[in-house]
């Protein structure tokens, strides 16, 4: 039998009995694959993907002035919402478990729902708008929307978690 010889981007490691390993990255899996002498001796086993966390994008940040608050608008959101929110449930598609929707609302007029600071400057005249170019500097401004995310879950009543609440611009 023909002996094989096998590299991949150089990361050929020699093994016992003439054999050759090879760690290829096949962009979601890495495959060691053994080349031997015969068939029976080896077979390509799959390791583990390496763990990749997704890249944060922080686009604002936001908070409510106290606890109260928060419960407060974000009960109000749900409320003013509640036909959009059984709309959404029933569906023309219903949703499905782990399906995750945002609604919106916004608090009365003369009023703030907190205090948030943006990614990009908010005024063109103020570089501390944004913490982008403020940095620790950047300065926070009062917004008067609040933004509620829930997610289905078919073994609640009602059929779903909040998942987060926060003031948001609009």
């Amino acid at each position: 039998m023909a002996k094989i010889a096998f590299t991949c981007r150089d990361s050929a490691v020699p093994l016992a009995g003439g054999r050759t390993a090879a760690d290829v990255n096949t962009g979601s899996t890495t495959i060691r694959i053994e080349v031997t002498d015969t068939r029976t001796e080896r077979v390509p086993v799959l390791a583990p993907p390496p763990r990749r966390m997704p890249k944060p994008t922080v686009v604002r940040s936001s908070c409510f002035p106290n606890y109260r608050r928060a419960e407060e608008l974000t009960e109000r959101n749900l409320n003013k919402n509640k036909a959009a929110i059984e709309a959404w449930i029933k569906g023309p598609s219903p949703a499905s478990d782990g399906d995750v929707k945002s609604f919106y609302d916004k608090v009365p007029s003369g009023e703030t729902s907190g205090r948030s600071v943006s990614k990009q400057q908010v005024d063109p005249n103020d570089p501390l708008s944004g913490y982008k170019q403020g940095g620790l500097n950047a300065k926070a401004y009062d917004v008067s929307g609040v933004d509620t995310r829930i997610r289905y879950d078919s073994n609640r009543n009602p059929p779903f978690t909040v998942m987060t609440s926060m003031p948001s611009k609009t």
